[in-house]
């Protein structure tokens, strides 16, 4: 049997194995909670590689579980860590390497939270991970990240968001799905590899391993995505607006103002306090809010009906706050 060990506590129980005397790949783990939280130190050593099929059961076969007594010390509230159990991962920092299909079929695995400096993530760690919708990686936008390698295995729509230490939003961006199809171009069964989509170009706006924002920028003026998929593109680089040029600001603001109706009904529905806070304080380059005395009536109308108080609150203080017109100017002649 390789030589593996097994660390637990009251909530988990990994198994490692160690690559010196400081640093330790993580197999496998166990534990109650669908959020899985990586540690950073396992028997005094650092936690620096997640192994190949780590979250996935063809990490650990029953016959390896036998031999390693798991059984004998998996606890009745205990589980496996892996498929379609975990909904979100959490890596430390210092986690260097993401090894081979390492999250495969965690087809529930919606957010996965890691560091930006992760030096390398092996092929097809996201095999089958089918609703990551969200990555949020600790660090700077302007710092060298593993982020181009992470994206060349998503092809579906995901977020990126950029945090400090704090986990304080600085930046966010969305990598709208693509397409990938062949075409045979010879008789000796010889393909082109057609890439269909802006969320292709969107995943090339790199330069050495650092993400560059303009590139980013100027996909907008081309993408034929749902309206949906555009807001979310042009609402986060206004609220956030990390290395936002003035020429790019301009064309995310005038598909907010002609498509405004329709991000008033996403942030209702959301019921995000914050998300609706950001809208309101959104100006045109006049100073001007963007959430007129129109767009504000629609959206208490929407809170109402969704039962949002909180969402109502904020509004009528807003509305009274920076839309209202004094009764004194009203009848001034």
């Amino acid at each position: 049997m390789t030589d593996l060990k097994i660390t637990k506590d009251n909530n988990n129980i990994c198994v490692y194995e160690r690559l010196n005397d400081d640093c330790i790949r993580l197999l496998h783990m166990y534990g109650k909670n669908p959020v899985c939280v990586v540690p950073d130190m396992l028997d005094g050593m650092r936690v620096t590689e997640l192994a190949e099929y780590c979250f996935s059961f063809k990490s650990m076969p029953e016959k390896l579980k036998t031999e390693l007594g798991i059984d004998d010390i998996l606890r009745p509230d205990m589980t496996e860590l892996c498929d379609d159990y975990i909904e979100r991962v959490i890596l430390p920092d210092g986690m260097q390497k993401i090894g081979r299909l390492c999250f495969y079929n965690c087809s529930r695995l919606s957010v996965l939270e890691l560091p930006s400096d992760i030096c390398d993530v092996d092929g097809d760690a996201f095999m089958n991970c089918t609703k990551l919708y969200m990555l949020v990686m600790r660090g700077s936008p302007k710092d060298k990240s593993c982020l181009k390698q992470i994206l060349s295995q998503i092809s579906t729509l995901v977020r990126v968001r950029w945090a400090d230490s704090d986990g304080n939003a600085i930046a966010q961006a969305c990598f709208f799905e693509y397409d990938q199809t062949y075409d045979e171009i010879g008789p000796a069964h010889i393909f082109k590899l057609n890439m269909n989509g802006e969320g292709f170009r969107a995943r090339q706006a790199f330069m050495d391993r650092v993400f560059v924002w303009k590139q980013y920028d100027e996909i907008f003026s081309e993408a034929q995505e749902s309206e949906d998929d555009l807001l979310d593109m042009a609402f986060y680089r206004l609220i956030y607006a990390y290395d936002l040029s003035k020429e790019a600001r301009q064309q995310f603001l005038e598909y907010i103002v002609n498509h405004k109706k329709r991000l008033s009904e996403l942030i209702i529905r959301k019921r995000d306090s914050g998300l609706l806070q950001s809208f309101l304080e959104l100006k045109d380059g006049e100073e001007n809010f963007i959430a007129d005395v129109l767009a504000v009536t629609d959206m208490l109308a929407l809170a109402a009906q969704d039962e949002w108080s909180e969402g109502s609150v904020i509004l009528h203080r807003f509305k009274k706050e920076n839309l209202s017109v004094s009764r004194k100017r009203r009848f001034e002649f």
